[in-house]
């Protein structure tokens, strides 16, 4: 009898969750809300990274001497990456349609932002260059730091990345 309750369980629990279907069995308006999901996200991650430039610009922005504001840069990008890899593993937890979601949302922040938006960011680059290629190189690359809230673009782009981070 125990045996019995414990298929017609699993029997109903694949019924209401569609044992492992992915979205196959679900109806429009919830694969609508799972990509609303994954767009909510998408937008979280570019929130965080409007954010991250405004931190960088105070940083930055008035261009103080390299060896005072590198390793503040350095703490700045070490704690947007944590920022990302978290958005990250939300974004692993959801399903190809909330993934789709995710992804179509930061496409389009990031096509609809303005080249002016990191014009300072490039005139700062230009400063450090010359002095501190380094920290130039390091100031370039916040432009990228959100491939840590997608682990397969960051796997792709920087293995040894993924690899330090346990990705």
């Amino acid at each position: 009898m125990k045996r019995l309750m414990l298929v017609a369980g699993w029997v109903v629990v694949c019924l209401t969750l569609g044992c492992g279907k992915g979205n196959a069995g679900m109806n429009a308006p919830d694969v609508a809300a799972v990509k609303a999901a994954g767009s909510t996200l998408g937008k979280a991650v570019w929130a965080d990274y409007v954010k991250m430039l405004d931190d960088l610009s105070a940083l930055v922005g008035e261009k103080p001497d390299a060896a005072t504001v590198k390793p503040k840069v350095a703490e700045l990008r070490t704690r947007y990456v944590a920022v990302f890899v978290e958005h990250g593993r939300k974004r692993e937890a959801l399903d190809a349609d909330g993934r789709e979601g995710f992804d179509g949302a930061l496409r389009a922040a990031f096509s609809s932002a303005s080249d002016d938006m990191t014009a300072w960011l490039t005139d700062a680059v230009d400063h450090y260059r010359p002095t501190d290629a380094a920290l130039a190189d390091d100031l370039a690359a916040f432009n990228t730091l959100t491939q840590y809230a997608n682990f397969e673009v960051l796997r792709k782009q920087k293995p040894d990345e993924a690899k330090r981070l346990g990705l």
